[in-house]
């Protein structure tokens, strides 16, 4: 089941265009939503900042497009490395599948989905809702054994996302949609973009907050699992930070490359838990895909858009642990 969770989890890393500048970047972050590329500036198209014509268009809200200018979807695999906080669950390696479609207002990123309620750019509102994969099986380490096994869940909530030069910024708040937790996670996320060539890179640095029945989940000892080298542990609300870089490439007009890594470091409540032995874990992330349906969409920004997309799955720190 672990190797099913971080396989869904990844799916959302896909990547088809992206924005030229940060601001776009974060938009297909966020909002599943791409930006003007610098090419398209350079070459004597739309200035930065307004949507040329095309994908671009389409994807931050500008006039509708053609049917054959729109962006399709894209299939692929990918390779995951991960690090887990719990004691005696090491690294693992596993595959996943990449896939990604994204509309004018709906996108879709593996299992995640999100909605743009209001606004464009600079300022938009959007609806989002997906799983999480912190967690545990017990199962899987000797030191667990005699716990109840933590489940992912399906979390939803809104966002408010910022875009601009050369910072963007998100904000956003998520709750328990299926009672397993019962609680929420407020989450703030600056990050900013680049492009060397053809690779398009975004930089990116998060705080999440985790509430008291959302940390207890995941990182508490009830006291039901008690046992002297585990005693009874109970945590209030954490505060977590992550930092990540992310990286896509276009080999040709259809296939893309990703690569993505992120860091975690976690609150003290946490690293204090008997059941957990590291107080960061870090991930990295690759794979290759085919875009389909994408005859006229500019290769900046597919690249761009396959990066934030990236970004986007590997940005949530409670993907470290899959249960």
């Amino acid at each position: 089941m672990r190797s099913t969770a971080v396989a869904i989890a990844a799916v959302l890393m896909l990547g088809a265009g992206v924005p030229a500048q940060l601001a776009g970047a974060a938009g297909v972050l966020t909002t599943g939503e791409a930006a003007p590329s610098l090419e398209s500036s350079r070459s004597g198209g739309p200035a930065p900042g307004t949507a040329p014509s095309g994908v671009e268009d389409s994807l931050s809200g500008g006039p509708p497009v053609k049917p054959d200018e729109r962006p399709g979807f894209g299939l692929g695999m990918g390779v995951a490395i991960k690090d887990d906080p719990y004691v005696d669950i090491d690294t693992e390696i596993q595959p996943f599948p990449i896939f990604r479609y994204v509309g004018r207002r709906f996108s879709a990123l593996g299992p995640n989905l999100r909605y743009r309620l209001l606004g464009e750019r600079p300022l938009s509102v959007s609806a989002l809702m997906g799983p999480t994969f912190d967690g545990y099986d017990p199962d899987d380490s000797d030191f667990l054994e005699g716990m109840d096994k933590r489940k992912l869940t399906i979390e939803g909530g809104l966002q408010l996302d910022y875009r601009s030069r050369p910072l963007s910024v998100s904000v956003g708040a998520r709750h328990d949609l299926l009672s397993r937790h019962e609680g929420y996670q407020l989450e703030a996320e600056v990050s900013t973009f680049r492009r060397f060539g053809s690779v398009a890179v975004i930089p990116s640095l998060a705080y999440t907050y985790w509430d008291e029945n959302r940390s207890d989940y995941y990182f508490g000892v009830r006291a039901a699992e008690a046992r002297p080298d585990r005693p009874e542990y109970e945590l209030n609300g954490t505060s977590n930070w992550s930092a990540g870089l992310f990286a896509s490439a276009d080999v040709t007009r259809s296939i893309f490359l990703l690569l993505g890594a992120k860091y975690f470091i976690y609150d003290d409540d946490i690293t204090d838990s008997p059941i957990v032995d590291d107080d960061s874990t870090w991930r990295i992330f690759a794979g290759a895909g085919y875009q389909f349906g994408q005859k006229k969409a500019k290769r900046e920004a597919r690249s761009e858009a396959a990066a934030a997309a990236l970004a986007d799955r590997l940005g949530d720190p409670e993907t470290a642990a899959a249960p």
